[in-house]
């Protein structure tokens, strides 16, 4: 079974993704997180093979939660996609220095993650997680 984490302060946000993901497919399992704080902790435990993280959280942000992760063992098995209400070139090449492998605006809209669900399925390093 494939595992996906969500690191997201925003509930709703977090509870959208998660949904369009099982509507795509049902099998994965996913865990969410409303804060960063017990991220790298979470990401050990639950071992995922996918991580959502959000770039703007209180406790820490998605740049100092990318460079905790990527120094982990742990990441060599595990895609990382930042997904983020920031939509500047700053911010997406900040992420992508920082080890993301992959960046997407948040949409802003229901309609709008059921299309980011589709077009992350369509990525050839994740038909695997979210099936069409």
């Amino acid at each position: 079974m494939q595992k996906v984490l969500i690191i997201d302060d925003n509930p709703a946000d977090s509870r959208l993704l998660a949904d369009n993901i099982k509507e795509r497919n049902a099998a994965v399992q996913i865990k969410v997180l409303n804060n960063s704080t017990d991220a790298r902790n979470e990401f050990v435990d639950f071992t995922p093979d996918l991580t959502f993280i959000d770039i703007s959280m209180p406790e820490k942000d998605g740049f100092q939660l990318l460079e905790e992760l990527n120094s982990l063992p742990q990441r060599a098995d595990n895609l990382i996609i930042v997904l983020s209400g920031y939509s500047d070139v700053g911010t997406l090449d900040m992420a992508m220095k920082l080890g993301a492998d992959n960046y997407f605006v948040k949409p802003r809209t229901l309609d709008g993650y059921r299309k980011l669900a589709e077009n992350i399925s369509e990525l050839d390093h994740l038909k695997e997680f979210i099936a069409l």
